[in-house]
């Protein structure tokens, strides 16, 4: 899976050095500002994708959810073709987190009566909840490896590191209470 926190991080930093380049009046066409330049746009890139699904005779793959009238506010001004719709999830027949279903492996042409759907999230890309992980190894993005092969925690809060420790089960869930 590509990490939407890279690609954000690679679309700020496009946007950034194509500004930068403006300003220093250097001719390079080399940073394209990109569609996804934060969680924010990812967001709304993301809803866009799945309200935009090809309906097909046996229905849509993924589908945007109506936001449930007690549900908390979208931390993200949408566009008004997706006002009205849930931005913490939506429905869809394949769910990233199963390599390959069993599903996939059913002779029919079509899909089978007995699929269902999976409840899908969003969050990732906007809850900062520490017990949000992926918003924080998925959406955000954290780094990994160092050339040293250590990990690389150079000006992270204390916060910040025991988030990132605990999100790679290097820290017990009771020392962070």
């Amino acid at each position: 899976m590509n990490s939407v926190g890279h690609m954000a991080k690679s679309g700020a930093l496009a946007t950034a050095m194509k500004e930068l380049h403006e300003r220093l009046k250097i001719d390079d066409d080399e940073w394209i500002e990109r569609p996804v330049n934060s969680l924010e746009r990812s967001l709304i890139l993301a809803m866009k994708t799945i309200a935009n699904a090809t309906e097909t005779e046996q229905g849509r793959a993924t589908l945007l959810r109506s936001a449930p009238p007690d549900g908390p506010a979208c931390p993200v001004e949408l566009t008004p073709d997706l006002v009205g719709f849930d931005h913490c999830s939506y429905e869809g027949y394949y769910h990233t987190d199963y390599t390959i279903p069993s599903l996939y492996f059913d002779r029919a042409a079509r899909k089978p009566g007995d699929s269902s759907k999976f409840d899908l999230d969003f969050t990732y890309l906007f809850n900062e909840d520490e017990n949000n992980l992926d918003y924080f190894t998925t959406g955000q993005g954290i780094r990994v490896l160092t050339d040293d092969a250590g990990v690389d925690s150079s000006g992270e809060s204390e916060e910040r590191e025991l988030k990132r420790r605990k999100a790679h089960g290097w820290v017990e869930e009771s020392s962070l209470e």
